[in-house]
């Protein structure tokens, strides 16, 4: 793809973002750079820069007295709080057009500046001075309660202009260590045409640490692989991943690294109270590498590792986190930790891949967590696609020609796909709204789970969770699902442009989550969203229905926090849970897209029938009270031995109560167990 061809195709899906957020009257530059900073994660997130996730949050403030400008359009705080993400943009004049070193330097300072003054020690805390409505309140605010814990500020500048190249490297900032990173238009194009652009992690052992890395070689190469194992000191490991960070770590196993589980509280207990232990208690590190440089090897396999190129822990990541974080930020001596690591180096580049897909299924974790091949290539996501190029929507009658709903199951495709096909014939029949990715997909098919607080998480992580059950269920993908799935979209972007239109100024991917799975756990199985594909829109008493429900997530999300940060609160189970059992008067019909009551079983999007039903007259009389489940839901937020499932399912219920619909006789049974084991603890209807 030309580099004119990319450059009208950015600018062309720039439009459709801001289009998307940006209300008349707004600012429209802001929407612009929120817009560019969203695109160039989204296409550099599997670039293995070191991305983990992205918030929308744009601020900017005018410099004072004793203080510079400050700017950011995006901010990442990871879970275990070691690692912040700053975003910003430098918007050229026009899409291509040069912008200068000094801006781009300027723009690293800026957002650098959010960090300092949302940590700064002021009688007001920064976060104070700002509106609570707003992302950047949340920012400040969760950037100001983890400042003992970040280790890494990392500030990814992105420009839609071309900038002479600008070298930036990292740097240790007051105990901090401080890592810029800037992409332009062209350094982006030439990564979608290339596939990377990255320069390669090298660690010369001699060089960095005074002396080679001794092991044990396999002599005699079976299977593809050379295999190294030895043993590394905790300070090796620990100054490996301050100058390398998360690009170490792959990204499915990443994941985990973030988690703060009973593990990694174990091995900082290890470290703290055990050190000379952590050798027998630890499982040790699976790595692998493109490339390994040894010196003095014996005939035994005793050798030196001088240098690695590509080095990267598969598993492992919770014990060089853990290890990291008890020597930047507790201040401990990790010298005399030692960790066992076993080395695979393949023998072609054709089977790395391979090898650390299974290595990362295979090995031994401390957690024995699954991990989940996250790939696109998986048959789900390739008959996805294959689907989207070959089924047109309905006619219409006002003459129009069909289109296409184009699922990008690689990002960068839409933009390829276009370029290939210059003028307006392709566009008119695959038009940019009617696109969507892995992400816009995982988002509306989790809400429609009735799992915003998933949602809320953010787009990578609730990705994982969209897979992790995608592969454990297996879903059918026929000609049927697809058109679900798209119905699904459409309500999704029905309500993203309901809560553009109420200008609540913050919170709207919360928003629309909260109030689409309110909407799903009231009418869920009874939508027809074969209708709504065949409508390609909601209608107009639907659009009310996704006002009222709009406004009630927002009241909710925003009056209901407490002292906790607004968007760490919508990511909570109970924060679902005390807006699920609310009650919302809502009434829709068969035009707004509702199922005849009664209606023959079809295949779900899954591809399962539905069960059999079973009467709900069939359930005891005393238990027919539909307010008396709800009033259980609320009786249960304290008692351990009733999860958020079981929550879940007693509204289930008294929806289905309160709507003369039909139980199946699974949801009978547990319904019955439920109710009785409530009252025998002290439930009282």
């Amino acid at each position: 793809m030309k580099k004119e061809q990319f450059i009208a195709s950015f600018e062309a899906q720039v439009q459709l973002e801001v289009d998307k957020m940006n209300v008349a009257g707004d600012a429209p530059e802001a929407f612009h750079c929120a817009a560019v900073a969203q695109l160039f994660f989204e296409y550099l997130k599997d670039a293995e820069i070191g991305l983990l996730d992205f918030e929308p949050c744009s601020y900017f403030a005018e410099s004072a007295p004793g203080q510079g400008e400050i700017s950011i359009n995006g901010y990442y705080l990871s879970d275990d709080h070691s690692e912040l993400h700053l975003f910003s943009v430098v918007k050229a004049d026009a899409v291509g057009a040069k912008v200068s070193r000094t801006d781009v330097k300027s723009a690293i300072d800026k957002a650098f500046r959010f960090y300092k003054r949302s940590v700064a020690k002021t009688t007001t805390p920064f976060h104070d001075d700002l509106d609570e409505a707003l992302a950047p309140h949340a920012a400040a605010k969760s950037i100001y309660g983890a400042k003992s814990s970040i280790a890494v500020v990392s500030v990814y500048v992105f420009s839609d202009g071309e900038c002479e190249r600008l070298s930036v490297y990292p740097e240790e900032i007051e105990g901090l260590t401080f890592s810029p990173q800037f992409w332009d238009i062209e350094r982006l194009h030439k990564q979608m045409i290339s596939g990377s652009e990255r320069e390669e992690i090298v660690i010369d052992f001699k060089q960095e640490h005074g002396e080679s890395l001794p092991a044990m070689k396999m002599l005699e190469p079976k299977g593809g692989y050379i295999c190294y194992v030895g043993f590394v000191s905790g300070t090796v490991l620990a100054d490996m991943y301050s100058k390398h960070s998360s690009r170490l770590i792959e990204q499915n196993v990443r994941m985990y690294l973030q988690a703060r589980g009973k593990v990694n509280s174990g091995i900082q207990s290890t470290i703290k109270d055990s050190p000379g232990r952590f050798l027998a208690y630890n499982n040790g590190l699976s790595l692998t590498a493109k490339s390994v440089e040894i010196s003095g090897l014996s005939k035994s396999g005793h050798c030196q590792i001088d240098r690695i190129t590509e080095l990267q822990i598969v598993n492992g990541a919770q014990t060089t986190g853990s290890i990291f974080h008890a020597f930047k930020k507790e201040g401990r001596d990790v010298s005399g930790l030692r960790v066992q690591f076993k080395l695979t180096v393949p023998l072609s580049s054709q089977t790395m891949a391979d090898l650390v897909s299974a290595i990362s299924r295979y090995s031994n974790s401390q957690n024995a967590v699954k991990v989940t091949d996250l790939s696109a290539n998986q048959p789900y996501h390739v008959e996805l696609e294959k689907l989207s190029r070959s089924i047109y929507t309905p006619v219409k009658g006002d003459g129009s020609a069909p289109t296409r709903w184009y699922y990008e199951r690689a990002r960068g495709a839409y933009m390829i796909d276009r370029g290939n096909h210059p003028g307006v014939a392709w566009l008119r029949q695959n038009p940019p709204e009617q696109m969507f990715t892995k992400v816009d997909l995982g988002k509306s098919e989790v809400t429609f789970w009735c799992e915003p607080q998933v949602v809320s998480k953010g787009g990578e992580k609730n990705f994982v969770h969209f897979m992790e059950e995608i592969s454990e269920k297996n879903p059918k993908v026929d000609e049927d699902a697809f058109k679900e799935v798209v119905g699904r979209l459409i309500l999704v972007r029905s309500m993203e442009n309901v809560v553009k239109g109420l200008k609540q100024g913050g919170y709207k991917a919360n928003v629309v989550a909260y109030g689409l799975a309110y909407l799903y756990s009231q009418y869920g199985t009874r939508l027809d969203f074969q209708q709504i594909w065949k409508n390609q829109g909601v209608s107009d008493n639907m659009k009310k229905v996704l006002t009222v429900l709009a406004k009630r997530a927002y009241e909710h999300i925003i009056t209901t926090t407490g002292a906790q940060n607004v968007t760490e609160w919508a990511k909570k189970d109970r924060c679902w849970e005390t807006f699920s059992g609310k009650s919302i008067t809502i009434e829709l019909g068969e035009e707004d897209g509702l199922k005849a009551s009664g209606a023959a079983a079809k295949k779900t999007a899954a591809g399962t029938p539905t069960k059999p039903k079973t009467a709900a007259k069939e359930l005891p009389e005393e238990m027919r009270d539909a307010d008396a489940w709800l009033e259980m839901v609320k009786w249960s937020l304290d008692r351990d031995e009733y999860d958020p499932k079981a929550r879940r399912f007693m509204k289930g219920v008294s929806v289905i109560i309160r709507k003369k619909m039909d139980f199946t006789a699974p949801q009978l049974k547990w319904a019955v167990s439920l109710w009785e084991s409530a009252v025998k603890a002290g439930f009282k209807p």
